[in-house]
């Protein structure tokens, strides 16, 4: 049956007519509310939980019997995803917004002096027309410019009222030699740009005052594709699975990164009608659903793109709410997994420059791996799966407010946690460090097993070790009231931490040389910026290796995107990387 019925949404107080054969994720999905689902709605991670608040709702599915507790079931408490919708149903969904500040997406060292800009101003005095001289208007401007290429209709109709109410006295805004804004007179307008990183869970956009170098602003917030999957891997399938998936895929990351333009320039809208050019970087399933291009190719093997190189266009083909004359640029991609963000962090880490071994890790739900060694740069992709944003985790979250975020174990067990409030439940760096402390206090064996609780080291603090105790599944760690880490949770850790692993073994073999022969580790990435070095190497996500030789640089792919935006010689350097 597929009749259409009414459901309500609250606390939006929104009601969509939608099929009888939709989930309740789907119908939100459908009305565009975010809803977390990290699996896609596969009834794997439990995460998309939802409150009905009518009597309207069908059986328990078997995934939510098994995923939540007596106590949530008969608070009405739904997994979106197995629920199927009723007429007249009403549903609370999470009043907390599934957004992002820019916490591990920071960059600095960007306020250069002295580049050499990629938009550029010429001011000219045009001849005025004579009896003597009946030149057309273009011919007039290329005398001045005679490397300027024909604009386009609306440029030419600009140029025609402009050029006469301006005395045949203008300034031109040029990128590549194309005019994007024309001004009367010697005008010293401003001119913007913004880097957008297409992370697959979070975007982050950096508005840059292209004259300067300084960035003027910048936010992030939680890609709206990820209603859909935490990972790349869900969101090609579901445009492989329904017809309008890459175009509904599209207009999610294109909403994205408007609501974080509207922010950037609600202190100051004159900003936005001088943005001329905007760079974006994200891995390759990130550019074709960002572009709505259908990304067959990448989904099986042999693993295609269906571009490569660089790309411009005009920000308005892409959905972005910039003006006609704004110029995107989608640096350029590797291959089918190895994509523009991997570019941008490797040019920003300066890999291209000649140097000792030196490796750079951008881990997440997606691992990009680079090593540069002699004149030579390996590079990877990993699918390390979700657990590093905290899928598959019984209580796992992304870092945002209320997330267990460190973990120190001494006499008992501290935990930092984002935000003010109490701890909700465990993000990556969080689980990572949990994990780490259990391996050195002897509460779990070297293959990650928990340890029988007469079993554990006699010299174990009392308050540590009262922590563990049995489950009806095995044993489970207390970290925080009705917060704990199951046996599970360390398998799902295993799984990604051997996936960044093999990656590295691999690269490392590939160039024939030893961890000793590294100078240094840089963790990139927002993930990377919260990671403990001290944590990686104990569970053996980085090899055996001097903590000081670790270091964090913030988000590298928003960095080369900045870079690249700014500086020709820099954005040289990108096609050359790539």
């Amino acid at each position: 049956m597929t009749g259409r019925v009414l459901i309500t949404f609250e606390p939006q107080n929104l009601t969509v007519p939608v099929s009888l054969d939709f989930t309740v994720l789907k119908a939100a999905q459908w009305a565009g509310l975010e809803v977390d689902s990290i699996c896609g709605g596969k009834g794997k991670c439990g995460k998309c939980r939802v409150k009905i608040l009518s009597n309207e709702v069908a059986e328990l599915a078997e995934r939510e019997k098994q995923l939540l507790t007596p106590e949530e079931i008969q608070e009405g408490i739904r997994l979106a995803c197995q629920t199927k919708v009723r007429e007249g149903m009403v549903v609370l969904v999470s009043q907390e917004p599934i957004s992002r500040g820019l916490r591990g997406k920071e960059i600095g060292g960007t306020n250069l002096s002295g580049f050499e800009g990629r938009v550029k101003k010429r001011y000219v005095e045009l001849d005025p027309p004579s009896a003597k001289d009946t030149a057309s208007d273009w011919e007039r401007i290329t005398r001045s410019l005679p490397e300027i290429k024909q604009p386009g209709l609306e440029t030419l109709k600009k140029i025609s009222r402009l050029i006469r109410k301006a005395g045949f006295k203008v300034t031109f805004a040029l990128f590549n030699n194309e005019i994007l804004t024309v001004e009367a007179g010697e005008e010293d307008f401003k001119s913007y740009g913004l880097a957008v990183d297409l992370g697959t869970t979070t975007v982050a956009v950096y508005l840059v005052d292209l004259e300067s170098g300084q960035i003027k602003a910048s936010g992030a917030a939680l890609n709206k594709q990820s209603s859909f999957g935490a990972d790349v891997i869900s969101r090609l399938s579901f445009t492989q699975e329904h017809p309008e998936g890459s175009a509904t895929l599209q207009k999610r990351a294109a909403a994205t990164i408007n609501g974080i333009i509207d922010q950037l320039s609600a202190d100051n809208p004159s900003i936005q009608e001088n943005i001329h050019l905007v760079t974006m970087v994200g891995n390759p399933s990130m550019m074709h659903l960002f572009l709505g291009i259908n990304p067959q190719g990448l989904a099986g093997f042999p693993f295609t793109t269906v571009f490569s190189d660089l790309l411009t266009l005009t920000g308005l083909e892409a959905g972005l709410t910039v003006p006609s004359h704004t110029r995107l640029e989608i640096l350029p991609l590797v291959s089918a997994y190895v994509g523009a963000d991997t570019v941008a962090a490797a040019l920003a880490a300066g890999m291209d420059v000649p140097g000792p071994p030196r490796l750079l890790l951008d881990a997440g739900t997606n691992g990009e791996i680079v090593l540069a060694f002699g004149d030579k740069i390996l590079a990877c992709s990993t699918a390390a799966g979700p657990a590093l944003e905290g899928g598959g985790i019984q209580f796992g979250m992304r870092a945002g407010p209320g997330a267990i975020s460190g973990v120190t174990m001494i006499k008992d067990v501290e935990l930092s946690v984002i935000g003010p409030g109490p701890a909700k439940g465990l993000c990556g760096s969080g689980l990572l460090d949990t994990v780490a402390q259990l391996l050195k206090q002897g509460l779990i064996t070297k293959t990650g097993r928990y340890k029988e609780i007469d079993g554990l080291p006699g010299d174990l603090p009392p308050a540590i070790k009262r922590r563990l105790t049995p489950d009806k599944k095995g044993r489970i760690f207390h970290l925080a009231p009705g917060i704990y880490l199951t046996q599970a949770d360390i398998n799902q850790l295993q799984l990604a931490k051997g996936a960044l692993r093999a990656g590295i073994e691999i690269l490392r073999a590939e160039a024939g040389i030893t961890f000793n022969d590294l100078e240094e580790i840089m963790l990139a990435g927002a993930f990377g910026a919260s990671l403990k070095a001290e944590s990686l190497i104990t569970v053996g996500l980085l090899p055996p290796f001097p903590v000081e030789k670790v270091k964090t640089i913030g988000n590298a792919a928003g960095l080369g995107a900045v870079l690249c935006l700014l500086s020709d010689p820099h954005h040289q350097r990108a096609l050359k990387l790539a």
